[in-house]
């Protein structure tokens, strides 16, 4: 995969965790209207970069889903999670995937970065295929796709998520003691220069916003 199509699908997951968190009201006046409209005019705008002539689709290795009557799920994003998967299971995705796989709640909790936890398990599969469909999709790319519009579209979201970050640190205390993990860690994402533990951070607030949409509908 090519750095410019890696940085549109890093984007797009970021603008979709601001949104999220916004929505659910995580941090006070988060984002301001404005900023919400451009930031979700950039995403969709960046996502629809995916849309074009139809390709003869390439095979994906996929990975098991455990008592689920042979269902499978695309096998790098359960990769990408790796480290959550060690840490929930003690072993790596590959070992996993031959001793059977994960259950759909085991796998929620390893896609969300989370420690598992009992939980309906037709919400678990479809939360982790929502996740799925957004991941393929964000893979999508165009053959006449150019370089120069993927160039413009990140640079519209990387601006919309600057003002995002800089609306979120006029809300949050002057002491630079006191600003929150989760403000700081967007700034960390803002400048390119986050660490795992921004991530974690990050995908926390999200997992638990998701949670209250949930429980809210």
């Amino acid at each position: 995969m090519d750095k410019l199509t890696q940085a549109r699908e890093a984007l797009i997951a970021q603008i979709d965790t601001l949104l999220a968190i916004n929505k659910a009201g995580q941090v006070s006046h988060l984002v301001p209207g404005l900023a919400v409209d451009l930031l979700t005019r950039s995403r969709d705008a960046l996502a629809a970069l995916s849309d074009g002539e139809a390709v003869e689709p390439v095979a994906r290795k996929t990975f098991p889903i455990l008592n689920s009557g042979g269902a499978r799920i695309d096998y790098q994003l359960v990769a990408d999670h790796g480290k959550q998967a060690r840490a929930n299971h003690f072993q790596s995705v590959d070992r996993l995937a031959e001793r059977g796989g994960l259950s759909w709640c085991e796998l929620y909790a390893v896609l969300h970065n989370a420690k598992w936890r009992k939980m309906d398990t037709n919400e678990a599969m479809l939360s982790c295929r929502a996740l799925e469909t957004r991941y393929l999709a964000a893979l999508a790319s165009p053959p006449d796709q150019s370089d120069a519009a993927l160039r413009e579209r990140v640079a519209e979201l990387e601006r919309a998520l600057a003002v995002a970050v800089d609306r979120i640190m006029e809300t949050e205390p002057g002491d630079s003691r006191a600003v929150s993990p989760l403000a700081v860690s967007l700034a960390a994402v803002s400048c390119g220069v986050a660490d795992d533990a921004c991530w974690t951070v990050i995908d926390e607030v999200a997992r638990r916003a998701v949670e209250g949409e949930n429980r809210n509908g």
